[in-house]
């Protein structure tokens, strides 16, 4: 089992921090080591829509963590293959509570985390580009407080 707590801050090395952004497109230094990790809060009822970012490619044909209906994760891979993992057995976001998604790379893996709660691993793919984007339905009603690269110093 993977901690969240095992990387601690001073391992960290910022690459960029937005704040209260919606929608973001950026390129950053996604080589090596690294961490994305989005804040938000969901300010109404999510019954049919997702939430989340993509990174490593352009919109469907990156990697991409999402949150979806029904307490459902979905973690896609490269070149928009489909759903590599669903996971339904997570109940910690509350509706107008912080929540937070970040995905890991160490190597040849990447982590994902909800609420710093390890959910996955997956292998780690060639990248298409160093684009990091959030992902959401126009309809979802949320705040992004934060979304962060950080190059990870392990």
């Amino acid at each position: 089992i993977v901690d969240y707590n095992d990387i601690t801050e001073d391992q960290k090395e910022p690459l960029f921090e937005v704040e209260n952004r919606v929608k973001l497109f950026r390129s950053t230094d996604l080589s090596g080591d690294f961490e994305i990790e989005m804040e938000f809060i969901f300010t109404h009822n999510f019954l049919s829509h997702a939430l989340g970012f993509y990174w490593g490619g352009f919109s469907e044909k990156s990697m991409t963590f999402a949150f979806s209906t029904g307490n459902l994760f979905i973690i896609n891979r490269l070149e928009g293959y489909g759903v590599l993992r669903a996971y339904e057995s997570f109940n910690g976001f509350r509706l107008n509570q912080p929540c937070k998604l970040t995905v890991r790379r160490i190597g040849d893996k990447y982590y994902y985390f909800a609420n710093e709660q390890f959910l996955y691993w997956s292998e780690v793919e060639p990248m298409k580009s160093n684009a990091v984007e959030i992902y959401q339905n126009e309809a979802f009603q949320y705040e992004v407080p934060r979304l962060s690269v950080k190059r990870l110093i392990l």
